[in-house]
């Protein structure tokens, strides 16, 4: 009868071993299944800007695509395409200053040279403050021959004027907030959504960040901002 338990609890204790080490294997098959089916963005040539976004605000998982990759993969993996975007982005951010630092200037110029040609204007017409205005876009005819239209196309002019200090404001507050996101290594949806915006506008077509990838739109803001910086067109502020 004791041999015939221990006969039992051999067969057991054998079963159990085996059962144990099944299991084991079974584990370790599926953690290489895992590892091998695991597919994930690793560069900023595959991942789409809308999951990008999401990746600066700490959202690891959208690099994701199946499986299960280990956290190590996905934290290199984040890693490298934000490195990658540095490098991507790094003459972008700073053609993009060299603009708004152009577009300030000009506006500015606009504004100050505007504003006193009309007053020297309204005090004592004569051509050569029509001809400043001229050169700014600004229509006032000479000589005044009907003081009611000269008077609508002055007020014309101040409207107009009134627009440029605003869309100057704005120029101000971005080129400010652009600084310091810069130095602060910032980047957040309202910049890739205002730089997407002035994208589908110049294009002529709407691009969605779901469409394209951080290198695809990297380039598109290189070739757009290098656009501007050849010729006299502003930034859309208005944006």
């Amino acid at each position: 009868m004791n041999n015939c338990k221990k006969t039992i609890l051999a067969y057991w204790n054998k079963l159990r071993l085996l059962v144990g080490i099944t299991q084991e294997v079974r584990i370790i098959t599926t953690k290489q299944k895992n590892l091998l089916e695991a597919r994930y963005y690793k560069s900023c040539s595959e991942l789409p800007l809308d999951l990008f976004i999401m990746l600066f605000n700490g959202c690891y998982n959208v690099l994701i695509i199946s499986g299960k990759p280990t956290k190590q993969q996905i934290e290199q993996a984040s890693l490298e395409i934000l490195k990658e975007y540095n490098e991507l982005n790094a003459n972008n951010e700073m053609l993009c200053l060299i603009r708004m630092q152009r577009d300030l200037a000009f506006t500015n110029d606009i504004i100050i040279n505007t504003q006193h040609a009309l007053y020297l204007h309204i005090m004592q017409p004569c051509k050569q403050n029509i001809v400043v205005l001229e050169n700014y876009g600004f229509e006032l005819t000479y000589p005044v021959d009907n003081p009611d239209t000269s008077i609508a196309q002055i007020r014309t002019i101040l409207s107009e004027l009134s627009i440029l200090i605003e869309s100057h404001k704005l120029m101000e507050k971005e080129f400010q907030e652009f600084c310091a996101s810069s130095k602060d290594d910032k980047v957040d949806a309202k910049y890739f959504m205002r730089m997407l915006t002035r994208l589908s506008k110049h294009r002529g077509k709407i691009i969605a960040s779901s469409d394209i990838t951080v290198r695809q739109f990297c380039m598109m803001l290189e070739e757009y901002l290098k656009e501007l910086v050849n010729n006299k067109k502003a930034l859309d502020y208005a944006s």
